[in-house]
């Protein structure tokens, strides 16, 4: 009997019950996530203990928001560019935070550029399964940027526009908030993390359980036969079997909690805890949106961290965990010399702007970069309203002041944090400053009266305030002989190959036949305009077309502006989406809108060779003695 039951509840998980498991799936996961009620404080964002297990500290929402509202808007990217090259080591614990060049506007930025995003990009976690914002842009620095040929302050800050992270669902008050790391984040790291989920994998375990569950159910129902829990074990068990790993990962390892399984669904059961209160948010969290970013009142200091609310003195402004880097690879080196970048007989010649973010002392090659939300904007004044101190979180191991540079620098996770606590009372609306100690304000003193700008400084424009103005059209190559763009800025057109209705194989016989290589086609593309597909181009020519556009009563006719174009690689294209060498990409009809300026490579204000670097001084009565060298 057993035998004969289990082969009809085999037989039943791999029946078509698709509908029926959907719907009594939907209905448990209906139910599910309902937040708890409690009392709004005027915190709206918190960082606490994540709700994935082992996973550390996560950012939390106090207040519901809505899909396509703004979580915040004060994320801020900071580059570093061609660490490989420059160091000679091809990984470093930075590239587990970072965010690859076209997630932040730099592809034209160097030939390797990672940024680092110290709020969300940072301190959230990511779940392929849950994820609930997105990134976008937010504001560009505005009275904050810095111009090469009138500020010391140019290079020594970044001038990038903010981050921004939208809902992509309705957040429930007291629900973790989970970024997109990508599904090549967690492939690449399959030897150290295993095998991690991805979206048609939770999918697919969801479908999986719902139909075992629905199985077992009308098993119970329809027949005679009581299947014991050993027999649904083992039936479990030869589903595990030849489940994907990655499904295989999504799915509980114990068929007796099913139940609880398919109305949370497979991404939501193991977590802990998932919906908070805010009670236990202002308990056991620290609030993250004290600081906002605006322009600094510090001349030449670009922008600055202002405080969202009334802080008062001891107060606690930002929680600011911490990432620990060997000042060896912040150098960077003459990539032109004769042995090319760290051979070891070449001297530095500068370091990544990253440094200047990082706290670090006279004596230790030790530095640390603190990752929340606007606390890399905290600027430099002696008579300071907040200084930093070691935090008492959990997730601060303080037992690492017993061990040396090398040994912390060994670690492949982070694991110490600062606070920075109010020294008076901040006013909403007032600037947060600490000192960055006597050491770094000399250099910057000696910096400012040294300092000269360099040849043709005015001639600089920043790619981002072209990008503003109001173009009514883009000049074409014979135009910019006579009226050039400043020799920084480069044109830049959205083409992407693969998405051309195009037979090109075809194309280039012709092409081959006439000896030119030269191949014409007609822009297109579905979907949202995406800046991995952005290359230079040359404009060859600009003329009116005439564009439908539907009106209330009828359907008309207007006048738009389109361009011929030649096509580009930038360097980082795929297999398919790459313009042979020998081809030559003529491209028509190019809508005015899907064309930019974009930097030369290594042309923004980091790379000049005047520019100020220094690390922020960690308080000598602070410092561990183990650390010092």
């Amino acid at each position: 009997m057993i035998s004969i039951c289990f082969n009809i509840a085999l037989l039943c998980v791999f029946s078509d019950f698709i509908s029926q498991a959907q719907g009594l799936q939907q209905a448990s996961i209906d139910e599910f996530g309902t937040p708890i009620v409690s009392k709004s404080g005027s915190c709206k964002l918190y960082l606490a203990e994540s709700s994935i297990p082992n996973s550390g500290l996560g950012i939390f929402t106090a207040a519901d928001i809505e899909v396509n509202e703004l979580a915040t808007t004060y994320d801020i990217p900071i580059h570093y560019t061609d660490i490989k090259e420059h160091t000679g080591k091809a990984e470093w614990l930075p590239d587990n935070y970072c965010w690859v060049a076209e997630t932040t506007d730099a592809f034209f930025y160097a030939d390797g550029a990672d940024a680092l995003i110290p709020s969300f990009g940072m301190l959230a976690n990511s779940h392929l399964g849950l994820w609930n914002v997105n990134q976008g842009w937010g504001q560009p620095p505005g009275a904050g940027l810095l111009h090469r040929s009138k500020s010391p302050g140019a290079g020594a800050v970044t001038d990038f526009p903010t981050v921004s992270w939208a809902a992509t669902k309705f957040i429930p008050k007291g629900s973790e908030i989970f970024v997109n790391y990508g599904e090549n984040y967690f492939e690449h790291r399959e030897s150290q993390w295993g095998w991690i989920p991805q979206v048609q994998n939770y999918e697919e375990a969801d479908d999986v359980s719902a139909r075992f569950l629905y199985a077992m159910t009308k098993n119970a129902i329809e027949s005679e036969c009581d299947i014991s829990d050993e027999t649904k074990k083992g039936l479990w068990d030869t589903i595990l079997s030849v489940a994907k790993p990655r499904t295989r990962a999504a799915l509980p390892e114990d068929p007796s909690v099913l139940d609880e399984v398919v109305q949370k669904g497979t991404a939501r059961y193991p977590l802990v805890n998932e919906i908070r209160s805010v009670e236990w948010l202002e308990q056991h969290g620290s609030c993250l949106d004290n600081l906002s970013i605006n322009a600094s009142s510090i001349p030449d200091a670009g922008r600055g961290a202002f405080a969202t609310r009334f802080i008062p003195n001891g107060g606690l402004v930002a929680p600011a965990p911490l990432v620990q880097i060997d000042q060896k690879m912040l150098y960077m080196y003459d990539m032109n010399a004769p042995s090319g970048g760290n051979t070891g007989q070449n001297p530095p010649i500068g370091h990544q702007l990253l440094l200047n973010y990082c706290f670090g002392h006279p004596n230790s090659p030790l530095l640390l970069f603190p990752y929340s939300q606007a606390v890399s904007l905290i600027n430099h004044k002696v008579d300071a309203n907040a200084k930093i101190q070691w935090s008492t979180s959990s997730n601060h191991h303080d037992e690492w002041f017993e061990l040396s540079p090398n040994e912390i620098n060994g670690f492949e996770h982070a694991g110490l944090s600062f606070d920075v606590v109010a020294t008076k009372d901040i006013q909403t609306g007032d600037e947060v400053f600490i000192d960055y100690g006597e050491e770094w304000d000399q250099a910057w003193k000696t910096h400012v009266k040294s300092w000269r700008p360099v040849p043709q400084a005015d001639k600089y424009l920043h790619p981002d305030v072209m990008n503003q103005q109001e173009h009514t059209t883009f000049k074409t190559v014979e135009e910019q002989e006579t009226d050039p763009y400043p020799l920084n800025l480069l044109t830049a057109c959205h083409y992407f190959i693969p998405d051309l209705d195009v037979d090109f194989d075809t194309l280039r016989i012709e092409a081959s036949e006439r000896g030119d290589y030269r191949i014409e086609v007609q822009w297109e593309y579905e979907g949202d305009l995406e800046f991995k597909y952005v290359r230079p181009c040359m404009i060859l020519d600009r003329y009116e077309s005439e564009s439908e556009s539907e009106s209330e009563s009828e359907s008309e006719s207007e006048s738009v502006t389109k361009y011929k174009v030649q096509m580009y690689n930038q360097g980082d294209e795929g297999e398919d989406d790459i313009i042979p060498e020998h081809e030559v990409h003529v491209v028509y009809d190019v809508p005015h809108d899907t064309i930019k300026f974009v930097p030369k490579k290594y042309s923004n204000d980091v790379f000049l060779p005047n520019v100020f670097r220094h690390h922020i001084g960690i308080p000598d009565d602070i410092m561990p003695k183990a650390w010092i060298e």
